[in-house]
């Protein structure tokens, strides 16, 4: 036999179970990761449209501005998705998975603890 043979021998069931509970339980804080995100996008836009109409604009441009902060958010938000998926899928094969579901989640708390943090520095400041 090649050692490319002796390298993909089949594993024990314990094996596969194993290694199928990691790609569920990855998954599993992913959704987590994922509502997270849901809630950081519904606070974006109550942030911002709290702050636009302290700032005294009138309902026609709250809607505009918080539309295209939805937007943007969104964008930024979906490609950290892509990014975050293709991460925590490779240190699940590399059995990195806790080191990597750490560092996904100190990066949406910390989008959240900046979003809040924005919000009420701006409120102090205009309001």
């Amino acid at each position: 036999m090649t050692s490319d043979n002796q390298d993909r021998k089949i594993t024990s069931k314990t094996d596969r179970f194993r290694i199928v509970g990691n790609y569920v339980l990855g998954y599993l804080f992913f959704a987590i990761f994922l509502f997270l995100l849901v809630f950081l996008l519904f606070r974006i836009r109550a942030n911002v449209i709290q702050i636009a109409f302290l700032l005294g604009n009138n309902e026609v441009k709250v809607k505009g501005i918080s539309n295209l902060a939805v937007l943007f958010s969104a964008i930024i938000m979906l490609a950290g998705i892509v990014f975050s998926e293709d991460y925590l899928r490779k240190g699940i094969a590399q059995n990195r998975m806790w080191k990597h579901i750490l560092r996904i989640f100190i990066v949406t708390g910390s989008a959240i603890l900046v979003s809040l943090g924005l919000y009420y520095a701006l409120m102090l400041i205009f309001g």
